[in-house]
């Protein structure tokens, strides 16, 4: 998948060939079509092993902080998912600006299905039976966090990682806090 992922970033989704990850991996083209039959299956694949790194990520920070506040939980999910969008910026600014969206990419929106998951048993955790709707509420949150990190990768904004997690923590805490007891 290295070898996948640096041809995008160098040569971008249009220019994208299987002969250019086949050299960038060091495979041979006929290698590679006994995995995947087009540039469109690797793709699937690079995207699937990220969001389920992201999901698993944010899972595993939850679990290890269960015993710290809300906020802090909070803060700690934010720092680690704009880590690991900072640390796949060029390619995730690929994928999102240029890769079209067809079928295969619901990948993606099954995987965003299971952070929504995650975050409702957080939610359910810290507002108990009182929380109306908490899939919603969390649905809310992830999205409202994932579009300022898609936007982000764009490049444009000239915010640093540092601004942009401060800001998230305190987008998030604040909404934490009218649905928390």
């Amino acid at each position: 998948m290295q070898g996948a992922k640096k041809a995008l970033i160098k040569h971008g989704y249009a220019k994208l060939t299987t002969n250019r990850i086949a050299a960038a991996a060091g495979v041979s083209v006929g290698s590679l079509y006994q995995y995947f039959p087009d540039k469109n299956a690797i793709l699937i694949r690079m995207i699937r092993e990220y969001a389920d790194g992201m999901q698993e990520r944010m899972q595993a920070t939850i679990l290890a902080n269960l015993s710290s506040d809300p906020e802090q939980i909070v803060a700690v999910v934010i720092d680690s998912m704009v880590d690991a969008f900072a640390a796949e910026k060029d390619l995730m600014a690929v994928i999102v600006g240029e890769v079209p969206y067809h079928g295969g990419l619901a990948e993606l929106d099954a995987i965003h299905g299971k952070i929504v998951d995650n975050l409702t048993m957080f939610i359910g955790l810290i507002g108990g039976q009182q929380v109306k709707n908490p899939r919603l509420k969390a649905y809310v949150a992830f999205k409202g966090v994932d579009g300022v990190l898609l936007g982000w990768l764009s490049g444009r904004s000239g915010f640093t990682a540092a601004e942009i997690k401060e800001e998230l923590t305190l987008l998030a805490t604040n909404y934490l806090q009218t649905i928390a007891p």
